[in-house]
């Protein structure tokens, strides 16, 4: 089982992915068979292929930033539950998402499962 610091480096550095729009070391975190689903009910992006399909249509604009904004962070065994903003800002405004991240962590220290827990109501426009 991975231990609390590594797998709060596995996280971490899923969110400086975002950060710093890095598509190649966001997919470096995951597995083969990793399973990510966002927001949770939606269809899951199963694998390396559709993780990276997932990103493309997630960056589709090339005038948005993303930028997280990590309020809490818990990490317990080889899992991880973080709550952030997401500031999505663009040319034509913005919006701000909060929300709910689930991980699980495998013993290679890669992304085996990621949710994000998120729904409309979740959705703040910017000015």
């Amino acid at each position: 089982m991975m231990d609390k610091e590594s797998v709060r480096d596995s996280v971490q550095r899923y969110f400086r992915a975002w950060e710093e729009n890095d598509k190649e070391s966001l997919l470096a975190l995951f597995d083969e068979e990793s399973v990510w689903e966002d927001p949770v009910g939606s269809e899951p992006n199963k694998g390396l292929d559709q993780i990276s399909a997932f990103w493309d249509q997630a960056h589709n604009d090339e005038s948005n930033s993303m930028q997280p904004v990590i309020q809490k962070e818990i990490y317990l065994g080889n899992e991880a539950l973080v709550t952030f903003t997401m500031q999505i800002r663009s040319d034509q405004g913005g919006m701000d998402i909060e929300v709910t991240d689930y991980f699980k962590i495998n013993d290679k220290g890669k992304i085996e499962i990621a949710r994000a827990f998120w729904d409309s109501s979740c959705i703040k426009p910017t000015i």
